[in-house]
């Protein structure tokens, strides 16, 4: 980190929460802002990708509920590895409500 960036969080740090929360959600902000167009493409790609398996069968669509009881399911269950694979879709795709999930041989 620069010295200039330096001086700037320890001047941020000394704010109050709120003008702290500003400046960090403006600053995350920026970053959205500066996606770059080959970024897009890919997400678009991505995305369209993702519906064709969804048609073809390829996918199960699952809730977002059985997202999180599958998870919570495989981590009693000591399944480290099934239970991070859930809460990444989880994590995902959380906004959409329903959740594309290859499915996975067992």
């Amino acid at each position: 980190m620069s010295t200039t960036a330096q001086k700037v969080c320890i001047e941020a740090l000394s704010l109050p929460q709120r003008s702290r929360a500003e400046i960090a959600e403006t600053l995350l902000s920026s970053l959205d802002e500066e996606m770059d167009a080959g970024s897009e493409r890919a997400w678009k790609l991505e995305i369209r990708r993702r519906r064709r398996e969804i048609r073809e069968g390829k996918t199960k669509l699952i809730t977002a509920d059985e997202v999180m009881r599958s998870a919570l399911r495989a981590l009693l269950a000591g399944d480290e590895d099934e239970m991070l694979y859930m809460l990444k879709i989880g994590m995902k795709s959380q906004e959409h409500g329903t959740f594309g999930r290859k499915r996975r041989p067992k």
